[in-house]
């Protein structure tokens, strides 16, 4: 098994390390040395975080061999659907009653429990979960 490599830059020194090349080309190749060098290789996913803005990659092949172990247990909710836990890669996967699934990173096991335990899961979710970790919607 491998584990998920997740790696985050700050808006501000993205664009300071890539605004120094003049062509869209050339800051792309740079882009993609700097992500070689911390572990994060083509194929992989881009987003930024909504709190932080922080600019976050991931390699394909680590989501879909992650997205595939975590198994998720329904909870009764008015807005969470499931809920599922990696204890390996700390990743926290939400489904929503849209449909929509987000992956958490980073969290310890003891929210994962607080959370499948809370008596409401959307405001447990939103009080210790969504504000302090960084997370991207999967589907």
């Amino acid at each position: 098994m491998r584990f998920e490599q997740v790696a985050a830059i700050t808006d501000e020194a993205l664009t300071e390390i890539l605004s120094r090349f003049q062509s869209d080309e050339r800051r792309a190749q740079e882009k993609e040395k700097l992500l070689a060098l911390i572990g994060i290789h083509s194929p992989y996913r881009e987003w930024q975080e909504v709190n932080t803005k922080n600019h976050c990659f991931r390699n394909d092949s680590d989501f879909e061999e992650i997205q595939n172990e975590i198994q998720r247990v329904s909870v009764r909710s008015s807005n969470v659907s499931s809920i599922g836990y990696n204890a390996q890669t700390k990743i926290l996967e939400v489904e929503f009653h849209s449909n929509s699934i987000y992956h958490y990173f980073s969290v310890p096991e003891h929210l994962f429990h607080g959370l499948l335990t809370a008596s409401s899961h959307g405001k447990y979710l939103n009080d210790y979960i969504k504000s302090s970790y960084a997370y991207h919607q999967i589907q």
